[in-house]
């Protein structure tokens, strides 16, 4: 397999692009000859406008059109690089359903499956062979249901993304199926009318893995072992979010609430030395009502404000003395 879903078109009839956070963009006016899309999309877990432009009218990079008709969809990012194969027939693809968008009401129908391959590219070998140890699968190495995976069929979409597993009737991924983006990034676990739901292992390009929990193609939980450390708990465009335990390989660890990647919320914070912190936070910084402890018996109480406090000093032998502090030195007795 030689595609990538981030090369150029191959005609002026397609258009390939990756899914980011980006602001409103116009397709390249080169190809105003035929029928396009301007794209938009917002946030993590996307939702995309697609705006049929006629041939006739200008493409501009400042503003959208007004009057065509939208088609609004939710879209899981780690699908991304499967999405976006725009033509001129005006069909939009995602998840191996057709829907024809200058309809009022998308309608889908049975889609072919992607072209069965025989071999792979030496370099996706390369990376099934790297991930196939017990550092990356472990239990999953062990496990009927994948080497039955293994020994079917292996199919590969336009987009470059190979996919190996069980079909339902409408042929889409159904059942136990691992797939592997030209990127490198690999998935195995089960699958549910062509989105991941359930138990899964998501294996990134930088050697993450999310071992977890999806739910109509959006991961909801996950242990997550990476270059920082280990997590355990709720996951949200792929950032912890929600309830969860962070264990820092320094020696570090946080249990609480989480707001994209940053403490955020109420929770317990150990740091070295024996220090401990509970309490509330805000963006990653104490903020809030919250006691800090110190290893030889002396606590902070008080309101955190961005890593400062006010409150008093509980000294080790029980007396208290007012006092504001920043981060952890006393800078005015009251």
């Amino acid at each position: 397999m030689g595609n990538n879903c981030c090369a150029n078109p191959e005609s002026k009839g397609q258009l390939e692009q990756t899914l980011k956070p980006v602001p409103p963009k116009a397709v390249d006016s080169k190809l105003d000859n035929i029928n396009v899309f301007a794209l938009e999309t917002a946030g993590n877990i996307h939702e995309v406008n697609l705006i049929r432009l006629e041939p006739s009218e200008e493409v501009s990079t400042k503003a959208s059109p007004t009057k065509k008709k939208n088609l609004t969809i939710n879209i899981d990012e780690d699908d991304s690089e499967n999405l976006f194969t725009f033509a001129d027939n005006s069909f939009y693809e995602e998840d191996n359903s057709f829907i024809k968008l200058d309809e009022e009401k998308p309608r889908t129908s049975i889609a072919q499956k992607p072209k069965r391959i025989t071999e792979i590219s030496d370099d996706l070998v390369s990376r099934l062979k790297a991930i196939s140890t017990s550092e990356f699968l472990g239990p999953e190495l062990e496990d009927k249901d994948f080497h039955n995976v293994r020994a079917m069929d292996a199919y590969q979409f336009d987009s470059g993304i190979i996919y190996r597993g069980e079909w339902n009737e409408n042929n889409s991924r159904h059942g136990k199926g691992e797939q592997l983006w030209p990127n490198g990034m690999y998935f195995y676990g089960n699958w549910q009318n062509g989105k991941r739901e359930g138990k899964g292992k998501l294996i990134m390009r930088n050697g993450d893995i999310y071992d977890g929990e999806w739910k109509a193609g959006i991961q909801v939980k996950a242990t997550v072992k990476s270059i920082e450390g280990i997590y355990t708990g709720e996951i949200k465009d792929g950032k912890r979010h929600g309830q969860g335990k962070m264990e820092w390989k320094d020696g570090r660890s946080y249990e609480g609430e989480w707001q994209r990647n940053k403490m955020h919320g109420k929770g317990t914070l150990n740091l070295l030395g024996g220090r401990v912190y509970i309490g509330e936070f805000r963006n990653g910084v104490k903020y809030g009502q919250g006691s800090f402890h110190w290893y030889d018996g002396r606590i902070y109480k008080g309101i955190w404000k961005n890593n400062k406090g006010k409150g008093v000093v509980v000294m080790p032998d029980g007396t208290e003395k007012p006092a504001e502090w920043n981060n952890r030195i006393i800078t005015k007795w009251l």
